[in-house]
């Protein structure tokens, strides 16, 4: 028998994953509403929900466990954060994340209105970097680095935004982030 080193496994890696071995940044917060592994989030009323636009809070790094009674695929699929769970929230890293359209390694990528992510075009805040490609209704791997230059995360329900910038800083790769003020 010839081993197949892709049995039970697919190419790409499930929303939510840490997608590399290099040194990330990430915070615990509990939920507002009901978000799914690897959606990018934004803070309101001190709580984490789906971001609909840039700028981001972060991208929800998924559990180690189903929430489920059965192990159906598609309970697995559909399986998310609920309203009122701890969950971990990315601030610096890769993931996998889920897209919407199909993405380049390189191209800027944006959040779309339901918190996935696709390509940035004219008008999106840039919120990362795909460093793989991807298909339509896949994964692709993304950087972040979220950096808040003014305000607070909690003010977007009173319409005042945080300015989120991705440092394009390649020579000092240390791993740590600050913010401006």
């Amino acid at each position: 028998m010839i081993p197949d080193g892709k049995m039970y496994m697919e190419d790409e890696l499930g929303a939510g994953m840490i997608a590399s071995i290099e040194d990330y940044t990430a915070l615990t917060e509990q939920t507002g509403a009901d978000v799914g592994f690897g959606y990018g989030v934004i803070i309101q009323n001190g709580k984490v929900i789906p971001a609909t636009k840039g700028p981001i809070f972060g991208i929800a790094l998924r559990r180690n466990w189903a929430n489920t009674d059965h192990f159906y695929d598609s309970d697995i699929k559909n399986d998310k954060f609920t309203t009122g769970e701890t969950i971990t929230v990315l601030r610096d890293g890769i993931v996998a994340v889920p897209i919407t359209a199909d993405v380049n390694a390189g191209e800027n990528a944006a959040v779309d209105a339901n918190g996935g992510f696709k390509p940035a075009t004219a008008g999106d805040t840039v919120v990362g970097v795909f460093v793989g490609n991807g298909d339509k209704g896949n994964t692709a791997r993304l950087q972040t680095r979220i950096q808040l230059a003014s305000g607070n995360a909690d003010n977007f329900a009173t319409g005042s935004q945080p300015v989120a910038t991705l440092s394009t800083d390649t020579k000092n790769n240390s791993g740590s982030t600050s913010t401006g003020k």
